[in-house]
C-alpha cells in the first residue's frame, strides 16, 4: 500500500468485530492456540477474573512452542498491553493509538463495557480492500 489518501470519518464502532473471542490467562498455551486456529484469528484478548489483562497471539504461541512451553499458561507468554477505546472514537485516532502503542488489536467499549474488537488487518481490509488479499 503506497498511501491511504483519506481515512474515513468513521468511528471504531462502525468496524467492530463481535462477539469478542477471548482466551483465559490460566489456559495452557496449546489450548489457547487452538482457540485462535479454530476461529481463524491471529490474536485475542486475554481475560483474568472478568478483566482484560493482555493479548495472546499466534506469535506468542509459536515462541512458546519453540521454547518447549506449550504446557505453560497464557499469562506467562502473552503481551501484557491492552488498549481499550469507546465505540465513538475516530478511526484515525484508533489507528494512531495502534501505531503509537505497538498493538494490532484494540478492544472497543460502549460506556466502558467491552462490545468487540478492531484489528489492524480488519481495518486494512475495509480501507484498502483491493490491496489486501485474503
Amino acid at each position: 500500500i503506497q498511501k491511504i489518501f483519506a481515512i474515513p470519518k468513521d468511528k471504531v464502532g462502525d468496524h467492530v468485530s463481535s462477539p469478542i473471542i477471548t482466551v483465559n490467562a490460566n489456559d495452557k498455551v496449546k489450548d489457547a492456540a487452538k482457540v485462535l486456529i479454530e476461529n481463524k484469528i491471529h490474536r485475542a484478548p486475554v481475560k483474568e477474573d472478568e478483566k482484560f489483562v493482555g493479548i495472546f497471539s499466534l506469535a506468542n504461541a509459536v515462541k512458546a512452542f519453540i521454547e518447549g512451553r506449550a504446557e505453560d499458561i497464557v499469562k506467562n507468554v502473552m503481551d501484557p498491553k491492552i488498549i481499550m477505546v469507546e465505540k465513538d472514537t475516530k478511526l484515525s485516532e484508533a489507528l494512531r493509538l495502534m501505531r503509537d502503542e505497538g498493538v494490532r488489536l484494540i478492544v472497543v467499549t460502549d460506556k466502558g463495557k467491552p462490545i468487540g474488537v478492531v484489528t489492524d488487518y480488519h481495518l486494512l481490509t475495509k480501507l484498502a480492500p483491493e490491496q489486501v488479499k485474503r
